[in-house]
């Protein structure tokens, strides 16, 4: 009575959904993978949208004698994926460049993965 049952509900599902049994099959195994590529995106979406956010504070707040001369990219290996950010290069009057960004967020020169990957 019980198989009868699970056999029939099964059936009806199957007729709901309106798809054959191995696409079905397929569905269900990619649906997480689905989700963690969404779940990654908007990480990384929230990602560049904070590191703005910080980057735009650390400009306002500078020591003035930091001149901006230009911007540029910086690609970063997260947990999550890759991001690009893009941050101001500052010179100050004894002719040194910095990005307080980076400094701020300790990351060296030439590093690809955030502080995080290398632990």
């Amino acid at each position: 009575m019980a198989d009868n049952i699970i056999k029939q509900d099964d059936r009806i599902r199957q007729e709901e959904i309106n798809i054959e049994p191995s696409s079905k099959q397929w569905e269900e195994e990619q649906w997480e993978e689905e989700c963690f590529n969404i779940g990654c995106q908007k990480a990384r979406d929230e990602a560049v949208k904070k590191l703005t956010q910080i980057e735009q504070k650390l400009h306002e707040c500078r020591d003035k004698s930091w001149k901006v001369v230009g911007f540029r990219e910086r690609t970063l290996l997260t947990r999550f994926g890759e991001i690009t950010i893009k941050r101001r290069l500052y010179k100050n009057n004894n002719g040194e460049y910095r990005f307080l960004l980076d400094d701020y967020m300790n990351w060296r020169p030439n590093q690809s993965t955030t502080p995080k990957m290398l632990d």
